[in-house]
């Protein structure tokens, strides 16, 4: 993990404060790699605009769908009109930094 997010980040990544609550279905779904999350930059950023992002409090991101041929990508989500390919490119609000 250090080579990917450098040497000081190596107790963060494991600290509770890293940590994402998910409903069964999408860590599931997040689990077998359906979708990812990122940085909400565009597909191929520029080095500015990495920089940007890397420098922005608190960082955006957004959810991107890795397999929408999949069918459980394609079911409706509980409660909702959207199917889980609907979430690709949707940003993600967290409610802490």
């Amino acid at each position: 993990m250090s080579a990917i997010f450098g040497e000081d980040a190596n107790n963060e990544l494991f600290s509770v404060n890293n940590g994402i609550i998910m409903c069964c279905d999408a860590e599931e779904r997040f689990d077998q790699g359906y979708f990812v999350i990122v940085p909400d930059v565009s597909d191929y950023p520029s080095q500015q605009e990495i920089e940007q992002w890397d420098t922005s409090n608190p960082r955006a991101y957004r959810i991107k769908v890795l397999d929408s041929s999949h069918q459980k990508m394609k079911k409706i989500i509980n409660l909702s009109e959207k199917t889980w390919n609907d979430l690709d490119g949707q940003p993600i609000t967290f409610r802490s930094n």
